[in-house]
């Protein structure tokens, strides 16, 4: 018999109502060792205690479903790893790449910082800053992005035109020039390496979720189609069997 909320009086109850309910009739279920219950969209049947999902009943339709579902999964298992493997190629180019900036970054940093030490001692501290205080605040970034197996990655464009003197040459020495020079070039590199870390960071962030899918997909998925397969396709058998034993004692009685 089916025990359902309706039978039980379920019009006007709240959610919470209905499936305080719903789990009553569940354990009426399991106490009886008969009968079937509502769960989770699907009608839950109990033989001798023990609960089975109409998905799993041993008929060819259920077959079919599961032979789908775990082709299905297999094709999703072999995507992910394909992802995987592009992903992580991707992070080991950024991985080389971000090292090689970051040196040329300490070379670069380590020659400006000589070079304004020397336009200190020609000029004075105080005029170096005079001169500093007239460079314009770089506003040329542009963020864009681009995509990699479904991972947004920053492209950082601006313009490295906008790199006019902003004093004269008849009141400065060659050390000004070499330092804004070499500071221009550690301002390169920055914008670069923050594209190179950022995309670095994003791509590991992907390959640790798809990584995780990967892992659900191969022992658990895969390994529960496959075991639904093998029952059914055992029980479908078994029954063959039966009625072809069936039919030949009918056939030697008449």
């Amino acid at each position: 018999r089916v025990l359902h909320v309706g039978e039980l009086g379920a019009e006007g109850m709240s959610g919470s109502d209905v499936t305080e309910r719903r789990s009553r009739e569940v354990h009426v279920a399991r106490v009886l060792h008969v009968g079937r219950a509502w769960g989770r969209g699907h009608v839950w049947e109990w033989k001798g205690g023990v609960c089975m999902d109409p998905r799993e009943f041993p008929t060819k339709g259920n077959l079919m479903l599961a032979k789908n579902s775990l082709a299905l999964a297999h094709q999703g298992y072999d995507l992910m790893d394909k992802k995987r493997n592009i992903l992580l190629k991707e992070l080991m180019g950024l991985i080389d790449e971000a090292k090689d900036i970051q040196e040329k970054i300490d070379e670069t940093f380590t020659k400006a910082y000589a070079c304004l030490q020397r336009a200190n001692i020609e000029h004075g501290i105080s005029w170096v800053q005079e001169l500093a205080y007239t460079v314009p605040i770089e506003d040329s970034i542009r963020i864009q992005t681009r995509s990699i197996m479904g991972t947004e990655i920053p492209h950082i464009k601006y313009d490295d035109k906008q790199n006019d003197l902003t004093y004269s040459f008849g009141t400065t020495r060659e050390s000004i020039d070499i330092a804004r020079e070499a500071f221009r070039e550690v301002k390169e590199l920055t914008i670069k390496l923050s594209e190179v870390e950022n995309s670095a960071y994003r791509l590991a962030t992907n390959i640790k979720k798809t990584q995780k899918r990967a892992n659900a997909l191969k022992n658990i998925t895969i390994p529960m189609y496959s075991n639904l397969v093998y029952t059914i396709n055992n029980a479908l058998e078994e029954k063959e069997r039966e009625e072809f034993t069936r039919l030949k004692v009918i056939k030697r009685m008449f």
